[in-house]
């Protein structure tokens, strides 16, 4: 038997394993992370780190996706569009820095992506403003994108 008394260990000691892939399905999430990066093909990009927030098997998980700035004229089109749609989300008309995206809670659909030689992975479909929703709504694809200004 050992005594603890000089350490305190609780809950909140307990992570989360990284990696790992949630259920598909409909999910909280929050934005704890996002920021500008460059392609190899020296495309700029934001990566934005969602964070599963329901209390279930799949809470704390962290799911990735990036948004195209520089490019493919659809995936940036896709990209700006779901930037600006974060930013909304989050009380911002126009997105000038990434730190506008965090904290951002969304309503989404989350998929499992399979590429072969490569682990599974989850993937967002749709999202919309957590508040109150109750369906998911469309894609960023088939929304018309908001204006946003990059500074």
């Amino acid at each position: 038997m050992g005594n603890l008394t000089t350490f305190t260990v609780s809950e909140n000691d307990i992570t989360q394993e990284s990696g790992g892939c949630a259920a598909p399905g409909d999910y909280h999430l929050s934005v704890v992370e996002a920021e500008v990066k460059t392609s190899a093909k020296g495309n700029q990009y934001v990566s934005v780190q969602f964070r599963i927030e329901d209390g279930q098997p799949f809470s704390n998980l962290r799911i990735f996706e990036i948004y195209s700035l520089e490019g493919n004229e659809k995936a940036i089109k896709i990209g700006r569009s779901n930037i600006a749609k974060l930013g909304k989300i989050n009380g911002h008309k126009s997105v000038t820095a990434t730190e506008q995206l965090i904290g951002a809670h969304v309503y989404a659909a989350v998929v499992v992506e399979k590429s072969e030689g490569y682990a599974d992975r989850n993937r967002i479909r749709k999202f919309d403003d957590f508040r109150g929703q109750k369906a998911v709504a469309s894609t960023a694809s088939s929304n018309p994108p908001l204006d946003v200004a990059f500074g």
